[in-house]
């Protein structure tokens, strides 16, 4: 195996000096050698005394320490630099986020961060990322509340080659303005309108409002209409908002054909059975109703993403889900088991947090799984589970699994957060190669002999358990350990 020091391709006559000066002939294990390193780069101004401490620190020294990494000596300058900002980031303000090859990950692509990350509720973002969630429902991916102003007002919404006289010419924001039905129904909207807000008004009803013909977006959310039915929505429509109203059926609405994003979160429908989707809706987000059932439920073939978090659903047998959908939210509801279950051929995400699911014996998944969020359900063992060979992301946080042996963890597995169960011991636990991150805080692992974690590993977090400092000395992998 290439050594630190091979990497970092000191001449001989300079590693003798160094040895000496801070006598560390006898260094040979990693930690010596980078400490040593660490030392010398101090020496020759490469950081400040403030940095030089930090990078000292057993925990952090041991976040650096990958022998995988082929850089050469100014690189790996670099390297620790940016990743040094990185950590301080990540520490301040950014705790639910990964460093990835010294930097800061994108919390929804899983992608390293290049220039300066947005901050969103301690999780960290790419520019791309921010303006993609601007663009669509402007919602947190993770806590579903609305983004802050000054994050939207960073991407203007402009539609013709940064001509900003023709943006405002064809967006119109009546928003907060404590308007009412009859001011919408007697107002005169201009006819070449794109995008049209009237979120966070008192409108009650949308009968006989006449609104511009090529309206591309329309936002009422946060209102209190209570039915759709009737309403004569602009026919070149593709973007509607009506989370946080007080609508109770679908059934009967005549929604645009060519609606891509429809929003109806946060309202009072309490079943979705007879209503007719728009056949090129993309992506619809129904949390926080009160839907109990999806069987007879028939969701257009273009749908792609389908939120129905918070509901009270008790039961997804005889669901029948459109085979191109990749993203499904079904967090906060009454689930309790997934045999029988048909999931779609092409989901990539499937979110499950905080049912009442008890086992992943003879469950379905979808072969092309790259996410799966089990968080906070009531699974007390993993035996029987079949994880698809494609899964990147296993969440399964407080639960009650008690032990991990036997566990047919898929290959491609990256990310593995077992936080919060009742796990005792690690040994004879079989680890995919290729993990790079592990969460195992809150469990009642009593020691470490005998584990043999992959070399891959670049995170292990054992915080909360019954270990001591000493049980860090047989790790096999240069890792950042906390416990």
């Amino acid at each position: 195996m290439t050594t630190i020091l091979d990497l970092w391709k000191l001449k001989n006559d300079e590693l003798n000096i160094l040895l000496d000066r801070f006598d560390l002939t006898s260094a040979k294990t990693p930690v010596g050698k980078y400490i040593l390193l660490t030392e010398y780069y101090a020496s020759q101004g490469y950081f400040s005394p403030e940095e030089q401490v930090d990078l000292l620190s057993k925990n952090f020294r041991n976040e650096l320490l990958n022998p995988n990494m082929n850089m050469d000596y100014e690189e790996r300058v670099q390297y620790i630099k940016d990743y040094l900002e990185a950590r301080k980031i990540r520490t301040e303000q950014c705790k639910f986020t990964e460093i990835k090859e010294g930097k800061l990950v994108d919390a929804v692509t899983i992608e390293p961060i290049e220039g300066v990350p947005f901050i969103l509720n301690n999780r960290c973002y790419s520019r791309s990322t921010i303006e993609s969630i601007v663009r669509t429902n402007q919602r947190d991916p993770f806590t579903r509340e609305r983004i802050s102003d000054e994050i939207i007002s960073q991407f203007p919404v402009i539609n013709d080659e940064n001509d900003e006289e023709y943006a405002d010419d064809r967006r119109l924001d009546l928003s907060n303005k404590n308007l009412t039905h009859n001011d919408i129904l007697n107002y005169n909207f201009p006819a070449n309108l794109d995008e049209l807000y009237l979120d966070n008004n008192q409108i009650t009803s949308l009968d006989d409002v006449n609104f511009s013909e090529g309206l591309k977006s329309l936002n009422l959310s946060h209102n209190q209409i209570t039915s759709l039915v009737g309403v004569d929505f602009p026919i070149d429509l593709v973007y509607l908002d009506l989370n946080s109203n007080q609508i109770t059926s679908l059934v009967g609405v005549d929604f645009p054909i060519d609606l891509e994003y429809l929003d109806l979160s946060y309202n009072q429908i309490t079943s979705l059975t007879g209503v007719n989707f728009p056949t090129s809706l993309k992506e619809l987000y129904l949390f926080g109703n009160q839907i109990t059932s999806l069987v007879g439920v028939i969701f257009p073939s273009s749908l792609k993403k389908l939120y129905l978090d918070n509901n009270q659903i008790t039961s997804l047998v005889g669901a029948n889900f459109p085979e191109g959908l990749e993203i499904l939210y079904l967090s906060g509801n009454q689930i309790t088991s997934l045999v029988d279950v048909n999931f779609p051929i092409d989901l990539k995400e499937l979110h499950l947090e905080y049912n009442q699911i008890t086992s992943l014996a003879e469950v379905n998944l979808s072969i092309g799984l790259f996410k799966l969020s089990l968080e906070h359900n009531q699974i007390t063992s993993l035996d029987g589970a079949n994880f698809p060979e494609s899964l990147k992301v296993l969440s399964l946080e407080y639960n009650q699994i008690t032990s991990l042996v036997g566990v047919n963890f898929p290959v491609s597995l990256k990310y593995l957060y077992l936080n919060g169960n009742q796990i005792i011991s690690l040994t004879e636990v079989n680890f995919p190669e290729g993990l790079e991150t592990l969460w195992l805080n809150n469990n009642r692992i009593t020691s470490l002999d005998g584990v043999i974690f992959p070399e891959s590993l670049k995170e292990l977090i054992l915080r909360n358990n019954q270990l001591g400092r000493s049980d860090l000395v047989n790790i096999n992998v240069a890792t950042i350990v906390r416990i």
